[in-house]
């Protein structure tokens, strides 16, 4: 079963309705009178509209880092926006064929994909908005209603904003996809809850009922008729909560309008049906006191199950979900689907273990890149190897300077975990050492990880293992071969093995009984061309996407050059590089702490490229003066 990487979609739960008036509720509305008289010759239509009869607009953002001035590595996570891009141009997201086209505030222009990455790849962040109208089939022209929108919160924030749209169609409820760029004007931009729960979402209504008009009566009761029957959180229920007098609800006294009273009755008896309501009168109800924890915990089981039926289809029955508490020990399995959950809030995999299929939900930033017949390890995301070490030095709450056991690259690890730790909030540096928290403290006690229990999923193999066994270049199976990783999977001895066969046969190893796992050997030079094999490839797909001449850095001499990224190899991470010659892939230096746009001299020193910044290499040269 073939899934597209990135296979997702949204379906919005439109609720709210009355909601408790506060400063940025005032706010809001203020802005929406201002906005309707911006809105041309449709105020008349809106004036008229109170809250409840306005068109209803779901708007939902997000923001995501990337890589930028502030960000460390080069590369770091700006891949996130050019994934977001892909996954909004994906080939399921139109109800037709075809693929969703970007739109942009010029309606005369389409934007590239690769140009958006490339000009805001600086950038600390980038925002994403999904707009749904609730009668967005209704709309002339959903891309036409969402430039205008942006066009009206550009003129309320009074900065020009730089954006990207997607219209997708192929669910019951058109949306458009907007990424926003966090730099507005040359300076960062940057939204604050309010903009959302107020502002933007007034403009998008005010828009929506300047075209469509004011919902009619029956619209709105039809509206909430559906919300009384729903089996997640609704208005009905945030207005519920608002009212009730510990845990008492009197729809005859409650403070809401004539329009709403009967449908919080039918929401109460939904809820007395469902375990969390009684009935203490006529019109008197007892809601329990955790009924929307209840209700938002039913909600997440709907969706995980409506998930699992997705991904799995047709497939063997899902015998175990790991969507929250990780398992005891790793599970290991063969990939059948990964991506990203309908809404893009979490990360999928769907694995085939032993007993049966395994699904697994993970952060959405840290979902899997892997193809089906790939291998997933399932695992304590919590945990760290360096946080055995940290264990033994662990003083009550407390962990010294002091190392005098273990090796460099041990105590280093240590360090990068502890100022991770403290980057969390789990640990406070202090005069001779850190103190953890209480509870990070008491998990590495316990021989578990210093951070909460999380599901990780951690790739050990992309690909289907025997797609590495002819492959030219250096895979995972050769770092079995030279002794560099041990076989953590079942099986990978005997690919291995498999793959030495390959290689033997084209001169690159040889037999060796007391050989690492396999029982083969490479000959000398075999190591090197394998690696330089994968930088090739890699360096053909780099030179591809930004539209360049693939030219590796093989001369001996020094050449300047601009750093456009990192990349995933199996050797390790790959540093893109734009130079005179092209655009290339070179082994990324260990420790070097580059970003995208640096500017870096690239040597080839006996057929291996070195790279630093040109700023070092000048501060040598003046050195040597």
């Amino acid at each position: 079963m073939a899934h597209a990487p990135l296979d997702d979609d949204f379906r919005p739960r439109f609720g709210g309705g009355s909601r408790p008036q506060s400063a940025s509720a005032a706010l809001g509305q203020r802005l929406a009178r201002r906005a309707s008289v911006r809105l041309g010759g449709a105020s008349a239509r809106t004036a008229a509209a109170t809250p409840s009869s306005q068109q209803r607009v779901l708007v939902k953002i997000r923001y995501r880092m990337h890589a930028g001035p502030r960000s460390g590595a080069a590369g770091g996570k700006a891949g996130n926006l050019a994934e977001h891009l892909r996954y909004l141009q994906r080939e399921d997201a139109e109800a037709g064929e075809g693929r969703p086209t970007f739109f942009t505030a010029d309606a005369a222009r389409e934007p590239e994909r690769a140009v958006i990455v490339k000009s805001w790849a600086l950038d600390r962040h980038h925002y994403r908005l999904i707009v749904s109208p609730e009668a967005g089939h209704g709309l002339a022209s959903i891309e036409a209603y969402t430039r205008d929108l942006m066009r009206d919160v550009s003129q309320h924030l009074g900065r020009e904003l730089e954006w990207v749209g997607a219209i997708h169609t192929n669910t019951d409820q058109v949306h458009a996809h907007v990424a926003l760029r966090g730099v507005a004007d040359g300076k960062e931009l940057r939204l604050f809850r309010a903009a959302v729960s107020t502002d933007i979402r007034t403009l998008a209504q005010e828009r929506a009922t300047a075209e469509l008009g004011p919902r009619t009566l029956d619209q709105v009761r039809e509206a909430y008729q559906r919300e009384a029957q729903a089996a997640g959180v609704t208005g009905l229920d945030r207005v519920l909560d608002r009212v009730q007098d510990a845990g008492r609800i009197d729809l005859a006294t409650a403070p809401t309008n004539d329009t709403i009273r009967p449908h919080l009755a039918g929401r109460l008896q939904h809820l007395e049906r469902m375990g969390l309501a009684k009935r203490r009168g006529a019109r008197v109800f007892r809601v329990e006191p955790d009924f929307l924890n209840v209700l938002r915990q039913s909600q997440e089981r709907e969706r995980i199950g409506t998930e699992v039926r997705r991904v799995a289809g047709a497939e063997a029955p899902v015998t175990r979900r790991c969507c929250g508490e990780p398992p005891e020990t790793p599970v290991i399995g063969e990939v059948v689907a990964a991506g990203l959950t309908r809404g893009g809030q979490h990360g999928f995999v769907l694995l085939r273990e032993k007993v049966g299929l395994v699904y697994a939900e993970v952060p959405a930033h840290a979902a899997p890149h892997v193809r089906a017949g790939g291998l997933v390890s399932l695992e304590d995301g919590g945990r760290h190897w360096a946080d055995a070490g940290l264990a033994l030095r662990l003083d009550g709450d407390r962990i010294g300077t002091e190392h005098p056991e273990g090796s460099e690259a041990g105590r280093e690890s240590e360090r990068r975990r502890l100022a991770f730790l403290v980057n969390r909030g789990l640990a406070v540096e202090q005069e001779g050492g850190h103190r953890l928290d209480p509870a990070a403290a008491a998990r590495l006690r316990a021989g578990g990880g210093a951070e909460p229990p999380r599901v990780s999923a951690r790739v050990l193999l992309v690909e289907a293992p025997e797609r590495y066994v002819d492959s030219p270049a250096w895979t995972p199976l050769d770092r079995i071969l030279s002794g560099r990783e041990t076989p953590a999977w079942p099986g990978a001895e005997a690919w291995a093995g498999r793959r030495g066969e390959r290689l033997g046969e084209r001169g690159l190893a040889e037999r060796d009984p007391a050989g690492a796992a396999g029982g083969w050997r490479f000959t000398p030079g075999a190591v090197r061309a394998l690696r330089d094999a994968e930088l090739d490839a890699a360096t053909a797909d780099a030179a591809a996407e930004h539209g360049a001449t693939p030219a590796r850095l093989r001369a001996p001499r020094a050449a300047d050059a601009e750093v456009l990224g990192s990349v995933g190899l199996h050797q390790g991470r790959g540093l893109v590089l734009r130079h005179a010659g092209g655009v290339s892939v070179e082994a990324h230096p260990a420790g070097a702490a580059l970003q995208v746009g640096d500017v870096v001299v690239a040597e080839s020193v006996r057929g291996r490229v070195s790279v630093r910044l040109a700023a070092e290499r000048a501060d040598d040269e003046r050195g040597r003066a």
